[in-house]
């Protein structure tokens, strides 16, 4: 078998095991280090549901990195878990994904990476961008420190080649006063399209108290950076270095036809 066919194996393999994977006690085990809220994780855990249902040394596990029994309780509900046999064909297709990279060469792309820290500095793909009439959905922002104080207004753009995309809401501010270190959820469901896998877009946010201010070229409410598109449901968080104002936020995005 060819390279080049391996390749076009691996990256159909890829799609059929990436977009809503069901979750792995690896990446609970990471989000609950990373200090993530339990009502994120429920929410991932609802939505994609477990490969499989934890075990005792699991749970036991958990419990030295953190996990509060609430989310545990959560976590041990048998109508979380895939059931057995999809499980297995899940499990069949990621070990095809790992033994046709090895023969064509390359690192498959992780079925889920939780969370890229701080800005991204552009490397060089393992996998060649490709064209794959798939689409990248940017699902939401959740801001975790805010630059300047709520209600504020948002603006954000997307661009990756000759597709870009623009979530630019005048009319609604988001927030409370006094919100503090409170997480704000922001749903922005833009598209980009036809994009390529592996390859590197850009993303820019500007956050502003003013609805007619966004977007500018000014200061601190502002932040660009680049990150690799990935198969699959995805999360990035951003932690800029903005002078004193504190500023971290996640991205949500997943790809999809």
């Amino acid at each position: 078998m060819t390279r080049l066919t391996l390749i076009v194996l691996l990256l159909a393999l890829v799609a059929s095991v990436g977009w809503g994977a069901p979750v792995t006690f690896d990446e609970i085990s990471f989000l609950v280090r990373m200090r993530e809220t339990d009502a994120s994780i429920s929410s991932q855990v609802s939505e994609r549901r477990l490969l499989r249902a934890l075990t005792p040394e699991q749970e036991a596990a958990l419990k030295k990195q953190g996990v509060s029994e609430t989310l545990l309780q959560t976590l041990r509900d048998p109508k979380l878990a895939v059931d057995q046999a999809e499980a297995a064909a899940f499990e069949k297709r990621r070990n095809e994904r790992k033994m046709i990279a090895s023969e064509a060469g390359v690192d498959p792309a992780p079925a889920a990476a939780p969370i890229i820290q701080a800005d991204v500095v552009p490397t060089a793909p393992k996998v060649e961008p490709a064209p794959t009439g798939m689409n990248l959905v940017i699902d939401r922002i959740q801001v975790i420190k805010h630059p300047v104080a709520a209600p504020y207004h948002v603006y954000l753009r997307v661009q990756e080649g000759d597709s870009q995309a623009e979530y630019d809401n005048r009319k609604q501010a988001f927030g409370l006063r006094n919100i503090g270190d409170l997480r704000l959820d922001i749903p922005i469901d833009i598209v980009l399209k036809d994009i390529r896998l592996n390859s590197w877009a850009t993303i820019t946010l500007e956050i502003e108290s003013a609805a007619d201010a966004a977007p500018t070229n000014r200061g601190l409410k502002r932040h660009t950076a680049k990150f690799q598109i990935l198969e699959g449901s995805q999360r990035m968080r951003f932690i800029p270095q903005l002078g004193s104002n504190p500023f971290m936020y996640d991205v949500y995005y997943h790809t999809g036809r």
